[in-house]
């Protein structure tokens, strides 16, 4: 059983067909402030080999901190938990996560402080949720041996955070700790897409071929007859179709394991 779960945040970068701009020009809009357009996101899945899907997730573009975040252009939240030994600690995860960082991101009246606080934020929702599902566990007989691993994104304006754990829940005696590593990332215009998955993606693809098969997809995407779902957009459609696909490829590769994408579409823009 793997201990540590990986998360991948690729960025996939443009062709440098801007680089024969006038550089007067570019020097003038390099100056220009910039932040993410809309936030568009698709969820993909496959069950591979395994004889039930364990694996849940979260799909917010727009995660609400409250109306009086005016210092927010955008927040989004997404997260992927692969389950292990059975279903129910990803289920409570996808219940709970969410709900528990927002409950402490709504208290702050600025950005400084808010983006200060994210490890402390993500260490506190990661260790109560935890101890949430910790003492369901406990309340059954035989106790439940449940687990799962979560990878956590929040978008905040243009900066993008991620909390990741991989964690064995019965196993807490023997040192597994829930304090996830928390990494950051300020997009540029250069980043069009990010992918989270669970590692049965990972166990077929590379970080290049992933992001370079998905890219390859989104431009065949826009072409392909798609049929949409109720309320679905067609550039969604396109994105779905795709996670779909990366999901696909993983099992055909023979992974052996359940398979879970989200692909999130980022657009910097000058304002």
């Amino acid at each position: 059983m793997q201990l540590l779960h990986v998360y991948k945040i690729m960025d996939c970068r443009k062709r440098s067909a801007e680089e024969s701009i006038d550089s007067n020009e570019h020097a003038k809009k390099s100056k220009a402030p910039r932040e993410l357009k809309n936030i568009l996101a698709a969820f993909g899945c496959r069950k591979g080999e395994r004889a039930d899907m364990q694996d849940t997730h979260i799909l917010s573009p727009k995660f609400d901190l409250g109306e009086d975040k005016l210092f927010l252009s955008r927040s989004s939240f997404f997260a992927i938990f692969d389950g292990h030994a059975g279903p129910r600690a990803s289920e409570h995860c996808q219940n709970q996560m969410g709900r528990t960082v927002k409950e402490k991101l709504v208290k702050f009246s600025d950005f400084v402080s808010l983006t200060k606080s994210l490890k402390q934020t993500f260490t506190e929702s990661y260790k109560a949720v935890d101890d949430g599902f910790l003492a369901l566990a406990k309340q059954n007989k035989p106790q439940w041996k449940d687990g799962t691993t979560a990878t956590t994104m929040i978008v905040l304006n243009n900066v993008i955070y991620v909390a990741n754990i991989g964690d064995n829940l019965p196993f807490k005696s023997l040192g597994i700790i829930n304090t996830p590593d928390l990494k950051k990332l300020t997009l540029t215009e250069n980043d069009l897409f990010a992918i989270i998955a669970c590692d049965g993606l990972w166990k077929s693809f590379s970080n290049v071929e992933a992001v370079t098969y998905a890219a390859e997809q989104l431009e065949a995407a826009k072409k392909m007859d798609i049929e949409q779902e109720p309320n679905e957009t067609r550039e969604v459609a396109e994105l779905r179709t795709v996670a779909e696909k990366l999901a696909a490829e993983a099992v055909r590769r023979k992974c052996g394991d359940n398979v879970s994408v989200i692909i999130i579409k980022l657009d910097i823009v000058d304002v």
